[in-house]
């Protein structure tokens, strides 16, 4: 536009308004993690799409500074997004076990998948905070199978979840290099951007969850599968390149409520879900469903011996599965020292062993049989 005036003024008005653009720019930049600084929040429904980074740069920051809230770190901290670990003990283990899978001959920017935030909101005007992972060599116009992963207990802000997208974009299946490239969405059933899952304060985090997983009058979990459809309409009609009829849902922990619930609601385009240590509480407060729909297989795995399973709700879940028709299900079960947790590394530290720990042989087993799920069902060529 056009400044009116004496040339002083003009001159004067055009330099104020130049250095206000390019502070606004620069504020932008910032916030989208310009400048190699990967962030994983920081969006609003109005910004502009933040940069595809590659997923390897959080191979590159200091470990305490993802170990703790936005507000708790130094200013000059390079990792600017939200907390996504308990302790820089786990977070280092995190760490060696991701480099050792899809970097073992040094982290590679030009090997990495590429990934971003992607803010949602809900028709109640309710803010969600997921994360877009494509694989490093994605065309323009190209299809893809997808993958979405549901969070743990922990919430969607999840290091393991940054590994684990990596690996699956880039079709990297326990080490191993596949033809079976995917798009991956960490989804965001809490509403968390800083990551207060980790918080020790647990109260916001009960809260949140106890009115997810409650069931109205009719015995239905609604707002669980309002947040479960609202996850996967996003992924198919948000996130470019997606191919809409051949999506996987992945669950960890409390993902295993949501898969749960998918084999009851039958989405279309949900060709199969794998469950890893999922909890079912609440399941026997809701109603035994019969269900018809678009086929569906399931995997669940499950340790024997985890705490956080009672054998009512696995028995009650069983149920559920066998109500579904057109569902062909599998359950895997652990016998022996395995707790909650056993696809995780990092919680061979865990304070409470006897509750959490990591299995090797458990986790190789799961996930080889998870991804040949996937690649049996959403790649049907």
């Amino acid at each position: 536009a056009r400044i009116k005036g004496t040339p002083i003024i003009e001159a004067l008005a055009f330099f104020i308004l130049v250095m206000v653009v390019s502070q606004t720019n620069a504020n932008a930049s910032a916030s989208h993690g310009v400048g190699k600084v990967p962030l994983i929040h920081g969006e609003t429904r109005d910004s502009p799409p933040p940069p595809l980074l590659p997923e390897c740069l959080l191979l590159t920051c200091d470990p305490s500074e993802l170990c703790v809230a936005p507000a708790e770190r130094p200013a000059d901290a390079k990792y600017k997004g939200p907390r996504v670990n308990k302790t820089v003990e786990f977070t280092e283990v995190l760490f060696q076990e991701w480099k050792n899978e899809c970097y073992p001959d040094g982290v590679d920017e030009n090997l990495s998948s590429l990934g971003r935030p992607h803010m949602y909101t809900s028709e109640t005007g309710e803010n969600y905070y997921g994360h877009i992972v494509y694989p490093p060599n994605f065309q323009e116009g190209e299809t893809l199978p997808g993958i979405i992963i549901f969070q743990t207990g922990a919430g969607p802000r999840d290091l393991y979840f940054h590994w684990k997208a990596d690996a699956f974009a880039r079709g990297i299946h326990n080490g191993v290099q596949t033809e079976h490239r995917c798009i991956v969405f960490i989804a965001d059933t809490f509403g968390d951007e800083r990551g207060w899952g980790w918080d020790n304060d647990k109260t916001r985090y009960n809260t949140v969850r106890k009115d997810i997983i409650t069931t109205n009058s009719q015995g239905i979990r609604e707002k669980l599968r309002k947040h479960s459809l609202l996850c996967i309409d996003t992924f198919k009609n948000e996130v470019k390149g997606v191919d809409k009829n051949n999506i996987a849902a992945f669950g960890w922990c409390f993902g295993g409520q949501t898969l749960l619930e998918l084999s009851r609601m039958r989405v279309p385009g949900i060709k199969c879900c794998a469950s890893f240590h999922g909890v079912f509480d609440g399941i026997t407060h809701s109603k035994l469903e019969e269900t018809s729909g678009t086929p569906l297989s399931i995997a669940i795995f499950h340790a024997n011996s985890d705490p956080f399973c009672d054998l009512e709700d696995i028995e009650f879940m069983k149920k559920q599965l066998n109500k579904a028709a057109c569902v062909e299900w599998t359950f895997h079960e652990f016998g022996g020292p395995i707790y909650h947790g056993f696809t995780n590394p990092s919680h061979l530290y865990h304070p409470r062993p006897n509750c959490f720990n990591y299995s090797k042989a458990a986790t190789d087993f799961s996930m080889r049989v998870a991804l040949e799920l996937f690649a049996d069902t959403c790649f049907p060529n």
